[in-house]
């Protein structure tokens, strides 16, 4: 077992999670507990392989046993949020891929296109970067963006605007063949 850290780790590579998780596994059958969890953002994203680039921290759905996780995070060094907003993921239900499996710990995450959802839906700081990333993994054509967006609306908290720009603006970047359909497939209230 590492001993806790003074330091917290800022930049979490896929290496450091994988340290992360086996060290977790390894705390939890000492202690005679299983738990799964299922995480989000970044480092969704680098156990997936879709990007290669660090995270900050680990991003999960409130969900059972959540203070473990947390506790031991907090000893390794690692950031752990609980993420409470996402109107158009239902975290419970959606469709999830395993990425790591120990003896007995259990770490899922959310299906890549739903991971897409949540950062169109937040739209800051590496999210746009990370789309793109998604789009190029999943190999998502125009129309399933557009079916993905179309249902992303149904479920929108909030006035509708803030999601059309989000989706306009990367429909313009990855998909500027089918910009002017999407513009008027999804307008904007004051157009």
């Amino acid at each position: 077992m590492p001993p806790v850290r003074k330091k917290k780790i800022k930049d979490l590579t896929h290496k450091e999670l994988l340290e992360f998780f086996e060290w977790f596994d390894g705390k939890l059958l000492l202690q005679d507990l299983t738990a799964s969890y299922t995480i989000l953002g970044g480092a969704a994203l680098l156990m997936l392989g879709i990007i290669s680039r660090s995270t900050a921290d680990i991003d999960l759905p409130a969900q059972k046993m959540e203070g473990l996780i947390h506790e031991a995070g907090q000893e390794f060094g690692i950031e752990i949020h609980t993420v409470t907003q996402c109107t158009t993921v239902d975290f419970a239900e959606c469709p999830k891929e395993i990425v790591f499996e120990g003896k007995a710990l259990q770490i899922f995450s959310i299906h890549p296109k739903e991971l897409l959802k949540s950062k169109l839906e937040r739209y800051q700081k590496q999210d746009p970067q990370d789309i793109k990333d998604i789009l190029s993994y999943s190999k998502l054509s125009y129309s399933e963006f557009e079916e993905i967006f179309s249902e992303m609306l149904k479920y929108w908290v909030g006035h509708p605007n803030r999601l059309i720009m989000h989706g306009r603006n990367v429909v313009e970047r990855h998909f500027p063949e089918n910009a002017k359909q999407f513009h008027s497939t999804f307008k904007l209230s004051y157009e």
